[in-house]
């Protein structure tokens, strides 16, 4: 009988992902190395003189900083296509169970996914979890997410009217990060970055977990949208989880409708 490899489903997505957390990498290290200041293609072009020569390192590493914004902003954007690039498989894979169950006619299918391919995120994620009944959490993280995306693709990374929801003064960026939770004595809760930069004073607390807890940043209308290093980490792992999560819920739709699970994850058709 044939097999639906959802691991491989899961692969086309992390190698998305890893792209942009090895090549935000490169460009984040670039600028934050104030000796790093190579950026002419003499050796590859025979147009000399083209770019302009910095009056000196301040306007140089002004350059830097915006070369910084650029690779941050593609980052996001291979993140963000990979996921939807995801959804997409995704939204297939369940169609195909039930063109294989007879559930759904294959023209009937076809319509359906090329549809689908036409509709926003938000509208993928809502339509997988009302068809198929799959649980995609935090919705409104990945969704925070894209919107980042969007506004720095198309707006330079500064916040728009477009980028706001509602009558919201201030656009938010969310995302779930691995930190340290502290309770004190007092009922103080605080959150602590993980590796520690500080010393924490665990001994006397009511209650120390380390875990995934949902963090945000705040920018408002007009200001410009910027990620440090660790936040940009952050957000990559967070999406590499959850489409692990989502992988393993597509799973739990093919055993509902009768196929046979094979290893931990994959379902046999």
């Amino acid at each position: 009988m044939p097999t639906i490899n959802l691991d491989e489903i899961l692969s086309d997505a992390e190698i998305g992902i890893n792209r942009a957390q090895l090549f935000m990498g490169f460009g984040v290290n670039v600028v934050e190395d104030h000796q790093f200041k190579s950026y002419q293609l003499y050796e590859h072009t025979a147009y000399l003189g083209l770019l302009p020569t910095p009056k000196d390192d301040v306007e140089l590493e002004v350059w830097k900083n915006e070369f910084g914004k650029w690779v941050v902003a593609n980052g996001l954007r291979e993140v963000t296509e990979s996921l939807n690039a995801f959804l997409d498989k995704v939204n297939w894979v369940c169609l195909l169970f039930e063109i294989l169950k007879g559930k759904t006619p294959q023209n009937e299918a076809d319509k359906l996914h090329k549809k689908y391919l036409k509709m926003g995120m938000e509208e993928k994620i809502s339509n997988l979890e009302l068809k198929y009944g799959l649980e995609i959490k935090e919705k409104s993280v990945l969704l925070s997410i894209n919107r980042a995306r969007n506004c720095l693709t198309h707006r330079r990374g500064i916040v728009g009217r477009k980028d706001l929801l509602g009558d919201a003064k201030t656009m938010e960026v969310k995302w779930i990060a691995f930190k340290l939770y502290v309770c004190n004595k007092e009922g103080i809760e605080m959150y602590y970055e993980l590796p520690l930069k500080e010393m924490v004073d665990t001994a006397s607390a009511r209650k120390v977990v380390p875990g995934y807890f949902e963090t945000k940043r705040e920018f408002k209308l007009g200001e410009e949208i910027l990620l440090n290093p660790k936040e940009l980490v952050d957000i990559c792992q967070y999406v590499r989880l959850t489409i692990g999560k989502i992988k393993n819920s597509v799973a739990e739709y093919g055993t509902k409708l009768g196929f046979e699970r094979v290893g931990q994850e994959a379902g046999k058709v």
